[in-house]
């Protein structure tokens, strides 16, 4: 019997969650049920959110689900929001192990789990705003996933849709940075644009706002710190005649991809600007 799209991809996505740890039968096996046959899942994450049962929260092209055990072995939902009711995803809390992230839903509560790692964390979020900003009308991601390709045929750093509101008309981003502000729990985009490098922040879910930015010819410098197993990555770009522009609580490969982009450009003698 072939297997269904929910079936091929919910292991797929377990495997991701479990680092090729098997998961537990009863997992797959309720869950499974919950799922419709063509629903394709792009992301599990394993949590908590009252340390007395194990919860699982799922991205699929249909929706947001919240499931939990209550009982070992007998999963059931809490959550079950559909894609078109999703607003956005941040990160409200965080200590040295675990983070908790909120899923904002129209017209109502939003969703939150504790998440047993920064690193998954990050995963499930940027998961979210990648599905969100690749969606077609009528669901999360009804698209193959690809970031956009620029008119020059080049690769460009996906953003999710309301961020995109505060960019230029032609603006091309090259490289996004996630992570969250050092002094509070709010959800942060460092964007390296042909422009600028741009700092935006979400105070709401789906609510953006410019924080901070720096003009190309501005630009003078970037480094990057931590991104080990016990410290988050952070990026600080250097701004000529201004403090710095930070952003901490990320991970290491992105911080990695924008630092390396924004060197070479600096090397080129161009800033963040391709023109």
């Amino acid at each position: 019997m072939t297997a269904t799209t929910a079936e091929t991809t919910l292991l797929a996505a377990l495997d991701r969650t479990y680092r090729g740890r098997p998961a537990k039968p009863s997992i797959y096996r309720r869950l499974h049920e919950m799922l419709d046959p063509e629903e394709t899942v792009h992301c599990v994450a394993d949590g908590y959110r009252d340390y007395t049962s194990e919860h699982l929260l799922l991205l699929t092209d249909h929706r947001v689900l919240l499931v939990k055990a209550p009982i070992p072995g007998r999963w059931k939902a809490m959550r079950d929001v559909p894609a078109t009711a999703v607003l956005g995803g941040r990160q409200v809390t965080g200590t040295l192990t675990a983070a908790s992230v909120e899923i904002g839903v129209r017209g109502q509560k939003p969703v939150t789990m504790k998440i047993g790692s920064h690193e998954a964390a990050a995963e499930l979020l940027r998961t979210l705003e990648a599905l969100r900003a690749d969606a077609a009308p009528g669901g999360l991601s009804e698209g193959n996933g690809a970031p956009p390709e620029t008119d020059e045929g080049a690769t460009a750093a996906s953003v999710p849709s309301e961020v995109q509101g505060l960019l230029a008309r032609g603006e091309r981003v090259h490289s996004v940075f996630e992570g969250w502000s050092t002094w509070s729990s709010e959800h942060q985009l460092l964007l390296l644009t042909d422009h600028r490098v741009l700092l935006a922040g979400e105070q709401t879910p789906g609510s953006w706002s410019t924080q901070r930015e720096a003009a190309a010819p501005s630009v003078t410098g970037v480094r990057s710190a931590g991104g080990t197993a016990l410290k988050a990555a952070s990026v600080t770009v250097e701004v000529r005649d201004q403090k710095p522009i930070s952003l901490g609580k990320g991970s290491a490969e992105p911080a990695q991809a924008l630092v390396q982009t924004l060197e070479g450009l600096l090397r080129q003698g161009r800033g963040p600007t391709l023109r």
